[in-house]
């Protein structure tokens, strides 16, 4: 058996001078960024646009692997949508939202030279959706900017370049993997996990796996524990009240007020900076995704007070939304400042339009951008409060029609998710009671029924945490003094839910801060690195080195 430093020496030499290496891997991204990945509401055009997808990765990885067996294995609805980490697909309305769709699982056979002791048969999980919208992909300065190309094709990728490297390591020194690895490339990761959740549920697929490792964009980070998060959706029938956006700002701060209650009570030592983010995504027509922060949102005041007391009183909101976020147009990121400005004034015949702006962001990074939706609740109060007679209309929704108001919960393993479903509940529930709702009523219209993940945590000292740890640092990825947790959820928790005892890693390419962004993008040193390090993992857990 080769030492391993012979191979850490060989892949550091391919990092430090491998332009065909990066060309491989700006070629397979740009390619897959280029296909469709988004939710949509037909079914059957889904089904083509995944399949598209997995057949260009499927084309990629045969160019190196051709005697690799692939399998589409069918989503089993049935049994899947009786479990408790089943999300019904929200995007669309169709009574067969899995038929002719599937997820796609490749095998790399081993050589069988390494005994089972000591050794063990890693799976690989990537995932191929992406959030709205489509944003086609281009390169520049190393990176590939394109919707999916952090979360989570960048690291598709990564898994395509650890193979095309253990091919090209299986020539150049004439070793393989000992033990087979299971690459499994699944859909609905960023609607609930219902991909993943099919093959965690796959009994005869685990027979086939003793490990795991979920490919996400940690940021070159190796973690062994995840942050947990619940969607929330509250529905405003326009009967309850006839001042709306003050009942559905006095929502948003309490929610708030939860979410910093939880993050209060949030201490656990795998988890020291307390990754315990409130996101507001949807108010009405304003925001895309509940789990992407709101960069903009508008609205008509039609009120007493005079242009000085009006503009006292938003930027008394402004200030209390500071104080709990900071001021980010103090802040800036790539030499401009995060946001430009809070809030713009203009007069209009039907009153003053307010324009709120934010900066867009996955929820897990809601502290480093800027919530419009929070900002606005902040200067709905304030406004209120100076003028309790004032009318306030959301631009672009329908008077007398619901509202809707759509975000996220994040919580770490401190808090089981049925405690923060139960403090939603009773947040919102405090709230909907000064307007009359019944608490059975308030869950009837505050619903959790989408994306639910528990938080977790893997094994800290398992052999596929510290071997990853230890490669992630010998290709130049340096990592934290201790073992922490990400502060971000994914699919890793539906298999740590199955399998309680199997070791599970997180890892990957790309910043967390850039997922679900306008500006989504990743450098592609960091895949090359990242498929290093998955290369030289495979080998050392399968036994060859």
């Amino acid at each position: 058996m080769r030492e391993r430093s012979e191979f850490i020496s060989w892949v550091q030499d391919i990092l430090s001078d491998g332009e065909a290496f990066r060309n491989f891997l700006v070629e397979s991204l740009t390619e897959l960024c280029a296909i469709d990945s988004t939710p949509e509401p037909d079914v059957n055009k889904l089904a083509m646009r995944e399949r598209q997808a997995f057949e260009a990765i499927r084309a990629i990885a045969s160019r190196d692997w051709p005697e690799t067996v692939w399998q589409y294995r069918p989503i089993d609805f049935e049994r899947m949508r009786g479990e408790d980490s089943y999300t019904p697909p929200y995007y669309t309305d169709s009574t067969a939202p899995y038929a002719q769709r599937s997820n796609l699982v490749m095998t790399l056979p081993g050589t069988g030279a390494a005994p089972d002791a000591g050794t063990a048969r890693v799976a690989v999980n990537a995932h191929i959706d992406t959030v709205p919208p489509h944003i086609a992909p281009n390169v520049h300065d190393g990176r590939v900017f394109a919707r999916g190309a952090c979360d989570d094709k960048g690291n598709i990728v990564v898994m395509l370049g650890a193979l095309h490297l253990l091919q090209q390591i299986k020539k150049q020194f004439g070793v393989a993997v000992c033990r087979d690895v299971t690459c499994m490339f699944v859909i609905d990761e960023e609607s609930g996990g219902n991909g993943s959740l099919a093959l965690a549920l796959d009994r005869d697929l685990k027979q086939h796996y003793d490990e795991l490792a979920v490919l996400e964009c940690c940021d070159n980070v190796v973690y062994c524990a995840n942050r947990g998060a619940v969607w929330f959706r509250i529905e405003l029938p326009a009967t309850l009240t006839d001042e709306p956006l003050k009942l559905t700002s006095e929502l948003v701060l309490a929610l708030e007020a939860a979410g910093r209650k939880i993050r209060e009570e949030s201490d656990h030592p795998l988890f020291l900076a307390r990754p315990i983010q409130t996101c507001h995504g949807i108010w009405g027509p304003w925001g895309e995704h509940p789990s992407r922060v709101c960069g903009y949102v508008e609205f008509t005041v039609r009120s007493a007070l005079d242009q000085d007391a009006l503009q006292t009183a938003i930027n008394d909101g402004v200030s209390h939304y500071i104080t709990l976020y900071g001021d980010k147009t103090q802040v800036t990121r790539d030499g401009k400042p995060v946001v430009p400005w809070h809030v713009r004034l203009e007069q209009q015949q039907d009153g003053i339009l307010l324009q709120v702006m934010g900066s867009t962001g996955h929820m897990a990074a809601v502290a480093e951008n800027d919530g419009a939706l929070t900002k606005a609740a902040c200067i709905i109060d304030a406004l209120k409060r100076a003028d309790p007679s004032c009318h306030i209309e959301l631009g672009g929704h329908e008077a007398g029609t619901t509202l809707v108001l759509e975000g996220g919960q994040s919580f770490i393993p401190t808090h089981p998710l049925p405690v923060v479903k139960e403090r939603i509940w009773a947040a919102a529930g405090a709230v909907l009671a000064r307007y009359g709702v019944s608490d059975a009523e308030v869950r009837r219209l505050v619903t959790m029924n989408k994306l639910h993940n528990s938080a977790f945590c893997s094994d800290p000292e398992s052999p596929l945490f510290l071997n990853a740890r230890d490669f992630a640092d010998s290709v130049g990825l340096p990592q934290n003094a201790t073992p922490q947790g990400w502060g971000a959820s994914c699919d890793a928790r539906l298999f740590a839910e199955q399998y309680p005892q199997l070791p599970i890693i997180t890892m990957g390419a790309g910043d967390l801060n850039n997922a679900h962004s306008d500006t989504e993008s990743i450098g592609i040193e960091d895949v090359a690195r990242n498929s290093a390090l998955l290369a030289l993992l495979l080998l050392q857990r399968s036994g060859a080195v």
